[in-house]
């Protein structure tokens, strides 16, 4: 056998290798290999040592029980639908002190959402069990079926399972259903009286719910008697009030555009926190004329509603109406056409704090005869510091999916002083001029209290970033000038800024957040300024 010692030469050396120093070669390699998988065997154990020695004494164990349910609320948001439950249970699966961890957390199982077919009411109720004095909330979509009406129908026999869990179940603060029809709204309550076993209908779940949505997906009827209609049963504990119709100026649903709507008075009177109504047409006017008492109040319109509509009796009451909103605090407009923004010269709102207008983008040509110059400033003005007079509550506009000019928009801005919060999203700048910000705009008039100002969804390629560098930092102060004292020019009150671009057709990147006019104005005036990245689509 040849030693290893005589191979000492071959590895230090091109020199060729007869058979008994190749074979001893070769048992070397076996020997070293081997020791090499004893070390990493070794090497692995050593490390998996190291982990656990270090998470003993990690930071993350000393977390309290109550940041670490913080940490999972971020992780799950009720209402959580089954998927969510699994993701919360897992959680509390991973060791004892996560488990207590999010049984502390009562929000994390104050909301359950679930299919109508899956209400399992131990189950359900034993899940809100754990979440306290916690307001709780319950979602429950109903899956397409046929005839509702049908005493032996599907909806009948799966409403029964809801109306127990209305009527034995735990205290909702927030009840959510999505149906077809309003027909399985009409066989909820009908299974409600019957479960119901006490004369005291406040005793029930159903006559304690704070928030009501209703969502009738397919298709909407209501008889023309307002005596039979089916929100007579909304319970009198409801004070907010979401309600989501099918649009009617879609497909064959023509024939609900006549459909009635009865709200009853007593329910519009007692809503105070918030009303949602998607219900297109001048129609709503008569609803909102009892709603006294509400102070967040969102309507839907999904384009252009006819209010001057002859042959309408409800499109001339519109017109014809003064709706005084005494408490309104938040008025949110959606999918607003603009040639329909006059309505809000219909509407008094005296202790008004934010308007929220998303408007319907329509793309007309300028030589269409459907074309018209937009100018919301003069119709805006007009309802806040005229009709409403309510400049001294007013702090915070919205104006989203809109096409009009960068210098409509700062003469909107500039007869509203008193804004803190100002948003612009989606904007179509007709002029080509798409930053309405700049240093030349910076005066004292412009703005003054501007506390957040958000521009989301710009374009990367028209938006001036450096404008609007320039326009934040015109309205600051200098420490010094001239060796001397600062101007008497007060410090400028925006304190956050927030900028989000578009999604672009190719994959784009920048810097701006990290760039110098951005870190002085974090270092040097403490702004808040988040710039979101820049996204893209696959063409």
């Amino acid at each position: 056998m040849v030693r290893q010692q005589d191979i000492a030469h071959l590895l230090s050396s091109n020199t060729t290798s007869n058979l008994l120093e190749a074979i001893s070669t070769q048992g070397g390699i076996e020997s070293i290999t081997t020791k090499i998988v004893q070390l990493r065997s070794q090497l692995l154990g050593l490390e998996e040592e190291l982990r656990a020695h270090r998470a003993a004494v990690s930071l993350v164990r000393k977390l309290p029980l109550e940041i670490l349910g913080e940490i999972f609320g971020l992780v799950v948001e009720p209402p959580l639908d089954k998927d969510g439950r699994t993701q919360l249970l897992n959680l509390c699966l991973v060791c004892k002190a996560w488990r207590d961890a999010a049984f502390l957390m009562h929000r994390l199982w104050s909301g359950v959402r679930t299919s109508e077919n899956s209400l399992a009411f131990k189950g359900i109720t034993d899940w809100l069990g754990r979440s306290g004095a916690s307001p709780k909330s319950l979602d429950v979509i109903a899956n397409d079926h046929g005839d509702c009406s049908d005493p032996a129908s599907y909806c009948k026999r799966v409403t029964a399972a809801l109306a127990k869990m209305l009527t034995e179940g735990p205290t909702l603060d927030h009840l959510n259903l999505e149906y077809i029809g309003p027909q399985c709204f009409r066989n909820l309550f009908e299974a409600i009286d019957i479960c119901r076993t006490s004369s005291e209908a406040n005793a029930h779940p159903w006559g304690s719910v704070r928030s009501l949505s209703l969502t009738f997906r397919t298709f909407w009827d209501e008889p023309p008697n307002p005596s039979a209609s089916s929100f007579l049963h909304i319970p009198p504990s409801v004070t907010s009030f979401h309600l989501h119709v099918p649009p009617y100026r879609f497909g064959d649903l023509g024939w609900m555009a006549n459909t009635p709507l009865h709200l009853p008075v007593n329910l519009l009177q007692r809503l105070t926190s918030s009303i949602h109504c998607d219900w297109n047409g001048p129609r709503v006017s008569t609803e909102l004329m009892h709603c006294q008492n509400i102070k967040d109040l969102t309507l839907i319109f999904e384009g252009e509603v006819q209010f001057n509509d002859p042959n309408n009796p409800f499109s001339n009451s519109f017109s014809r109406s003064e709706i005084v909103l005494p408490k309104l605090q938040t008025l949110r407009l959606r999918s607003l056409s603009p040639h329909n923004l006059d309505l809000i010269s219909l509407l008094k709102t005296p202790v008004l704090n934010a308007l929220d207008i998303e408007f319907l983008f329509e793309d007309v040509e300028e030589d269409s005869p459907d074309h018209f110059d937009f100018t919301p400033s003069i119709l805006i003005h007009e309802f806040i510091k005229n009709r409403s007079k309510c400049e001294e509550t007013f702090h915070s506009l919205s104006i989203r999916s809109a096409s009009t000019t960068a210098p409509e928009l700062i003469k909107l801005v500039e007869g509203l002083p008193s804004i803190t919060h100002l948003t612009f999203a989606d904007i179509n700048f007709t002029d080509g001029n798409a930053t309405p910000f700049h240093s030349s705009s910076a005066m004292p008039k412009v703005l003054p209290r501007l506390e957040k100002l958000e521009l989301l969804n710009v374009s990367h390629l028209d938006f001036n970033f450096h404008a609007l560098m320039s326009f934040l930092r015109s309205r600051r102060r200098p420490r010094v000038e001239a060796g001397k004292s600062a101007s008497n020019r007060p410090l400028d009150s925006v304190k956050q800024l927030v900028l989000t671009y578009r999604p672009e057709a190719r994959v784009l990147e920048h810097r701006r957040d990290v760039c110098e006019d951005v870190r002085k104005l974090r270092r040097d005036f403490g702004m808040s300024i988040n710039i979101g990245p820049l996204l893209y689509y696959d063409t």
